[in-house]
């Protein structure tokens, strides 16, 4: 199979932020920002690629950038359950998840999000939530029907 630009500075992208284990990978963080970036230069309505960008520059700790692209990935992607997962964790690196910290529109792309993370990844979830206590206090004050 071959990748066009966009898709092989995704799949790029995606494979350094998984080998992140610490800080001393950060160099990792910054060369998966920077192939984010031409990736949604390229593909400018990636929801994916936005949301690579959004975690990319949240461990490099450029939080205006994060939310810029978190955002971006919300308003291309707004039902993906595919990306819930990265971007509820972005958004909980964020501190999106404290309260009063996301604005309406953000809390419910949140709301969904963490449903479609619950529902689709419970494993994982749960871990999030035992490591993240803003993220396990926003599982427990959802709405049932979500």
């Amino acid at each position: 199979m071959v990748l066009n630009g966009a898709e092989y500075n995704r799949a790029r992208a995606f494979d350094y932020l998984r080998q992140i284990k610490g800080p001393a990978d950060m160099p990792l963080a910054r060369r998966a920002a920077q192939l984010s970036a031409l990736a949604v230069n390229a593909a400018p309505a990636d929801a994916y690629g936005w949301s690579l960008l959004a975690w990319s520059t949240m461990l490099r700790m450029e939080p205006q950038i994060a939310l810029t692209a978190l955002n971006r990935s919300w308003v291309l992607g707004p039902d993906a359950p595919l990306l819930s997962a990265d971007r509820v964790l972005v958004a909980t690196g964020l501190g999106l998840l404290e309260p009063s910290a996301a604005t309406p529109w953000q809390l419910e792309r949140l709301q969904e999000d963490v449903s479609n993370f619950v529902i689709g990844m419970p494993q994982l979830a749960a871990n999030a939530a035992s490591q993240y206590p803003a993220l396990e206090a926003f599982i427990q004050q959802m709405p049932e029907d979500l």
